[in-house]
């Protein structure tokens, strides 16, 4: 075997210019028509590109939101007004299920981030697009549930 071996390779393929990594096309999201749920997460993350987020963290939902697309659309679950919480639960209970190529299970923190960019992009489409969208599955507007004893908050 010619070149270079462990660190130094590593970071030869870490230094790479972007386009001359692998797998560059399977970051596409589904095409979908106005009004869709993947033209919707399109527009999202136009938004973020907008509010000057990162290439990286713009790319990392991107990934979130195509499995969530695609599993989305296994099911018939194309429009905004299809996805409710109950459909979120279940989507939370696939990525708890799901296993690597390798047999693992997906680990937390990966399932936190592809929930997360979920919830980011309902709060978000539903603060800042119109009201037709009405896309706020996750959005609570309080939370009854809440109780706080009067001795925990003090006043200083």
């Amino acid at each position: 075997m010619s070149g270079k071996k462990g660190y130094q390779a590593t970071r030869r393929l870490r230094e790479r210019e972007h386009d001359k990594r692998g797998g560059n096309g399977a970051n596409d999201l589904p095409a979908g028509l106005p009004g869709s749920l993947a033209h919707e997460s399109a527009r999202y993350l136009q938004n973020l590109a907008v509010r000057n987020y990162t290439p990286n963290t713009i790319e990392g939902r991107r990934d979130s939101l195509k499995v969530f697309l695609l599993w989305a659309q296994e099911r018939d679950l194309t429009q905004p007004a299809a996805i409710t919480k109950a459909i979120l639960e279940s989507y939370q209970r696939h990525l708890w299920r799901w296993r690597k190529k390798n047999g693992m299970p997906l680990g937390i923190s990966t399932q936190r981030s592809r929930l997360g960019a979920l919830k980011d992009l309902f709060n978000g489409t539903s603060r800042i697009s119109d009201a037709s969208f009405g896309l706020h599955p996750l959005s609570a507007k309080g939370r009854s549930d809440f109780f706080c004893p009067e001795d925990v908050v003090t006043q200083r």
